[in-house]
């Protein structure tokens, strides 16, 4: 039956295998599969040609050919786009977009004014249960019955010791000032509570010279769980963007639309050419940045790629004007004067660095999540009015399917 398939139409089977079955397969993820499987077709389809096996479908054996030549390249392009997208720029622009980056660069976040006393008491034995009460006065007395039998150092009963620790353990829970006798000290009047005396602030000092283990007089007052502030957005992901860049964004645009769509690539053009150079430190405004995107960064034009199984959703983190139907209606989100955008027909154009550019292949299919750049400017209602046809520009937060441009479905 597949054999009966395949002499019927030749290009359509191995158009099928090479896409949609490959896929689906899981072979796309083999680097060896991408490209001996290709090859081995190619070699196959030429033996048919060559010997005259199939002379009333030859047409169709040299369409298949060129299906096999177009998988050859862009299978092999598979990896290598999973590495670079997204890459430096727009792994930056998540960062700075995200909703902790943004809530950091909207003027940090303030410490509570007014923080949690904890107060804590001692609970004594009369309060436990009686149960709990009568096991508890076992255990002491047995306690004390052991410690009897033991004599104290320096010749003194153990009994004498014991009732000496509860009255200075006593005195420090009512607030005493008196001190107790350290470890290896002849009495408490003659040392201070330490293991040993330096006055020259080395090792186990409890003098002013702050050496190991030293004593800070001056208690460090908590002011309560979470009691910080964030005075700039996360760093970026990348250090390869340009300073002005990255200082400029947050201030000038703001995420837009979100959207997760299947799209193919309609255009690739290389940057703007231009001799300006900007300053690190510079901060710029909208128009001018994105001048400067497009002299720094390639722009990659996206469109839409519907499918049944791969239908365009706008999450609910969007921002902006987004018409829900094909017919028209617009939602409730209002962005100042930005057209309603139309995921089912609208391209949108994104930023690439010059060596992702060399992964991608006009035709081909990626799926993922976009964002919109907007600027700051299209969020005020009596802003500048939007020309007819002019655009914003998107930025990928990551790409989760890859498929050829020659991609078919039973």
């Amino acid at each position: 039956m597949k054999l009966s398939t395949f002499v019927q139409n030749p290009a359509q089977v191995i158009q099928i295998y090479l896409s949609s079955y490959f896929i689906e397969k899981g072979l796309h993820y083999s680097k060896y599969n991408c490209d001996i499987i290709p090859k081995l077709l190619y070699f196959y389809v030429k033996f048919l040609l060559v010997n005259k096996i199939l002379s009333e479908k030859t047409d169709n054996l040299d369409r298949a050919l060129s299906i096999i030549e177009m998988a050859q390249t862009e299978l092999a392009l598979f990896s290598v786009i999973g590495q670079s997208c997204p890459d430096h720029f727009n792994q930056t622009c998540k960062e700075l977009f995200s909703d902790s980056g943004m809530l950091a660069e909207n003027d940090s976040m303030e410490s509570p004014h007014e923080t949690m006393n904890i107060v804590t008491e001692e609970s004594s034995v009369s309060k436990l249960p009686k149960s709990e009460n009568v096991t508890s006065k076992k255990k002491k007395k047995r306690k004390s019955k052991a410690k009897n039998l033991t004599l104290a150092p320096g010749g003194g009963s153990a009994s004498h010791a014991v009732v000496e620790s509860n009255v200075a353990t006593s005195g420090q829970l009512s607030g005493s000032p008196r001190a107790s006798s350290s470890w290896g000290t002849g009495s408490a009047e003659s040392q201070p509570a330490s293991w040993t005396v330096a006055e020259s602030g080395g090792w186990g000092s409890s003098s002013q010279s702050m050496g190991w283990g030293a004593v800070i007089d001056n208690p460090v007052v908590n002011d309560g769980w979470g009691d910080f502030k964030i005075s700039s957005p996360p760093p970026p992901p990348s250090s390869f963007i340009p300073t002005h860049i990255t200082n400029s964004l947050p201030k000038t645009h703001v995420r837009g639309v979100v959207e997760h769509s299947l799209r193919r690539i309609k255009a690739i053009s290389p940057p703007n050419e231009s001799s300006v150079k900007l300053e690190e430190d510079t901060i710029v405004d909208a128009v001018a940045l994105e001048e400067e995107l497009k002299r720094s960064y390639w722009t990659v034009v996206l469109e839409p790629w519907l499918m049944k199984e791969e239908t365009p959703r706008i999450l609910s983190s969007s921002k902006g004007n987004v018409v829900l139907q094909a017919t028209g209606s617009v939602n409730d989100l209002y962005v100042g004067n930005v057209m309603p955008y139309n995921c089912l027909s609208d391209d949108i154009t994104v930023f690439v660095e010059a060596e992702t550019r060399k992964s991608l292949k006009v035709g081909m299919g990626l799926g993922g999540t976009w964002a919109q750049l907007l600027r700051v400017s299209d969020c005020i209602k009596e802003g500048k009015e939007v020309s007819v046809g002019e655009t914003r520009h998107w930025y990928i937060m990551d790409v989760l399917r890859i498929l050829p441009s020659y991609y078919m479905i039973v």
